[in-house]
């Protein structure tokens, strides 16, 4: 009689942006999943859920905790899976912060279900053979992979589960059959058919391991589910396992993962994850400087940790599931929480504002940070642009403005340069950024002077136009103050011919809104612009603009950021002389 193997579980492990989305997903997912299950007392399964889930089932339906504990202790039905508290991807982060998240899930299991954890989730199956040592310390002895990652694996071991080891230290591995598990539209029995051809030999060493995702749960109905979990109890020759039985009663062979190299590729590729990633990087620096209050250190840590959330740093490549806007809700949401770790690190009545310099973003160039009492604004040298502006009252970085209208769906720096000829008609933001001649908002302008006591930094670029043979110098200063920063614009006709441009300057501002669908109010007063979402308003001061356009940037009708441009007139500008302009922007 030929005998298979079946590992059932679910990952839950997407975030829902609010109340309603998330009980809607229980109503979809989770309820009749555990519900069936417990219908089918001899169907043994596994399950994987954060602890933001977990905390979510405490506060709002403690019944699914009383219900997986009994199917846990009493019945012995369900292993639950252990991992990052905040799904987070493991290898991205430092040694301290892995053992922490890893630990901290495994706390929180143990204390509501009376064991620990005796397997691993690893978030997108995103894996580094160094993970293998805090998983073991953490008293787990077994993974879940993606079968479609393991492709140094022969073909006919991907049904076997295998050992491998780094460094002395051993871990289980079972391939996951993903592309099974999102298999839809067949009926109960034609889908074990396919699930039985996919094993040539059966034995008692041969598993398929199906991990339903929530959202492969959620495209099913109940009555699916129910016929699924009978036809499988129906069938003598299918037989549902624990991970943690297998392991002990096979001997497995030795095999060796390769690390998922590619995922850090996405830092290079995509700026705006890239700079998520670099105020992770930072914050860790900061936390590590924390010493003696362990509850200062613990709190700051824990929002960190809250801000490594997969959905903030991944791709299309490996998260297909969510959209734009999604990940651009959770990105924002890691921003809050990296400004929460860092005034958290902060002693009352010790921390000063500063100015300095450090390659934030790792590119090899330094970045001017300034973290201030009310703020923090980074400026990149590329354009001189203000690519991060933190109000810390609300926990909002203005400056997170992604342009989906492009197809690399770029980060919109703020205090960009353009120069439009002076008899060329404007209508909008997109014809003054179409006829810029200039074409130096990539450029790096150089640093002319650094005045950390004063909080101050100036830029210097020198640009010849060989088309219209002008010559020109610009200096930007940054000055920043407590509630406010001011920007200085000086141009110097660096050339013999006189000067006539429209120039502008591009602010790119994500306000905070409550509905998708709507902005911020935007007004303009005597050359004063005021920016008002649900929390603040942001006026900046122009003083002398000719002309000021106003648009705010939406997608699918659904708000993306707030677009600012003054543009002056620099008209009959002599060779060595000079125009100057001042902007203001208070929070």
């Amino acid at each position: 009689m030929d005998d298979y193997n079946l590992i059932i579980g679910l990952s839950c492990m997407d975030i829902s942006n609010s109340d309603e989305e998330a009980e809607n997903k229980y109503l979809k997912t989770y309820k009749p999943f555990f519900r069936k299950l417990y219908e089918f007392p001899e169907i043994k399964a596994v399950i994987h859920f954060s602890g933001m889930l977990l905390e979510w089932f405490e506060e709002k339906h403690p019944e699914v905790i009383m219900l997986i504990e009994e199917l846990v202790k009493k019945r012995k039905q369900l292993e639950v899976l252990g991992g990052g508290y905040y799904e987070p991807i493991l290898p991205m982060l430092s040694p301290q912060d892995r053992t922490g998240q890893l630990e901290s899930l495994t706390t929180a299991l143990r204390k509501k279900f009376g064991k620990r954890p005796p397997g691993c989730w690893i978030t997108k199956s995103i894996w580094d053979n160094s993970l293998i040592l805090p998983i073991r310390n953490s008293g787990m002895d077994y993974v879940f992979l993606d079968y479609s990652l393991l492709d140094n694996i022969p073909d006919e071991s991907l049904y076997t589960p295998f050992i491998t080891e780094d460094s002395g230290k051993l871990i289980s591995v079972f391939p996951v059959h993903s592309t099974l598990s999102s298999l839809h539209g067949q009926e109960a029995e034609k889908y074990i058919d396919i699930l039985k051809q996919q094993i040539k030999t059966p034995g008692p060493d041969k598993v398929i391991s199906l991990i339903f995702s929530d959202k492969d749960i959620e495209k099913k109905s109940e009555e699916c589910v129910e016929q699924f979990f009978r036809k499988i109890q129906e069938d003598k020759n299918i037989k549902t396992v624990h991970p943690s039985s297998l392991i002990k009663s096979l001997k497995l062979q030795k095999r060796y993962v390769k690390n998922t190299e590619c995922y850090k590729n996405i830092l290079a590729e995509n700026y705006e994850v890239n700079l998520v990633y670099s105020r992770m990087i930072e914050l860790q620096a900061l936390i590590n400087q924390v010493k003696g209050d362990k509850y200062k250190k613990e709190s700051a840590t824990d929002f960190l940790w809250a801000g490594q959330n997969y959905i903030s740093y991944v791709s299309d490549f490996y998260d297909k599931n969510n959209d734009a806007q999604k990940k651009k809700k959770s990105r924002l949401k890691a921003y809050k929480n990296f400004m929460e770790a860092e005034l958290a690190t902060r002693q009352k009545g010790v921390f000063i504002p500063s100015l300095f310099k450090n390659d934030f973003d790792m590119d090899g160039v330094d970045e001017f940070l300034f973290h201030g009492d009310e703020y923090n604004a980074f400026i990149h040298v590329e354009g001189a642009s203000l690519f991060e502006l933190d109000y810390l009252k609300n926990k909002w970085n203005y400056c997170y403005s992604i342009d989906n209208s492009n197809a690399n769906k770029q980060l919109r720096k703020s205090f960009c340069d353009y120069f439009v000829d002076i008899d060329k008609e404007c209508s909008n933001i997109s014809d003054f950024i179409k006829y810029d001649e200039a074409n130096i908002i990539y450029d790096e302008y150089v640093v002319n002077s650094f005045d950390r006591e004063q909080k101050a930094v100036t830029f210097l670029y020198k640009a010849k136009n060989q088309k219209n043979g002008f010559a020109f110098k610009i200096l930007k200063q940054y000055k920043f103050n407590k509630k406010n920063f001011e920007v200085f614009y000086t141009i110097i006709n660096a050339g013999s011919k006189t000067i006539n441009y429209q120039f502008g300057i591009g602010l790119f501002l994500s306000m905070i809104n409550k509905d998708d669908t709507s902005g911020s109010g935007c007004t303009n007063k005597n050359n004063k612009i005021f920016l008002e979402d649900s929390h603040t308003t942001i006026t900046i001061n122009l003083e002398t603009a000719h002309n000021i356009f106003l648009e705010e940037q939406k997608e699918d009708n659904i708000y993306s950021y707030t677009s600012v441009m003054p543009v002056y007139r620099i008209e009959n500008l002599e060779p060595g002389k000079t125009w100057e302009a001042r902007i203001e922007v208070k929070l």
